[in-house]
């Protein structure tokens, strides 16, 4: 059952976004604005309480492993992962995809890389459903 936000809740989702939490860094088309996933998990506690939302990793995929050169503990390799977080907020659900790379690393530290940016990507699109303060404003060209 979903239960309705309160109006404070309200307020504060479309409360616009302080430029202190936009972070910046280079991206395959110039400079990519974006919200670092401590601040949306923060701002989800502060809003809706510690015990009143929850997220889920549905899936969590490797869809690249390229090794680049060298062998045994000096390889190096490109791994790529794709997940999909679901995020439920007073019965409400809400889910999206992110994708992680771990780019001319050991394979460990490529995994361990590509799969936390995967998830952490994949929480902060679904998070963004709910407004402002989790980047959906960095959408608003």
């Amino acid at each position: 059952m979903n239960m309705p936000l309160s109006e404070e809740q309200k307020e504060q989702l479309s409360a616009p976004l302080s430029t202190a939490n936009v972070k910046s860094r280079k991206g395959g088309r110039g400079q990519l604005a974006y919200v670092e996933a401590w601040h949306c998990i923060d701002m989800m506690n502060k809003i809706f309480g510690f015990t009143q939302w929850s997220s889920e990793l549905l899936l969590l995929d490797q869809v690249a492993n390229v090794h680049l050169d060298g062998e045994g503990k000096s390889a190096k390799f490109n791994i790529s992962y794709l997940a999909k977080v679901q995020v439920t907020i007073n019965g409400a659900t809400y889910a999206d995809t992110g994708t992680g790379h771990g780019l001319n690393m050991t394979l460990g530290d490529a995994i361990e890389s590509a799969s936390k940016e995967a998830v952490s990507d994949a929480m902060k699109r679904t998070m963004r459903h709910l407004g402002y303060q989790f980047g959906l404003a960095l959408y608003d060209k």
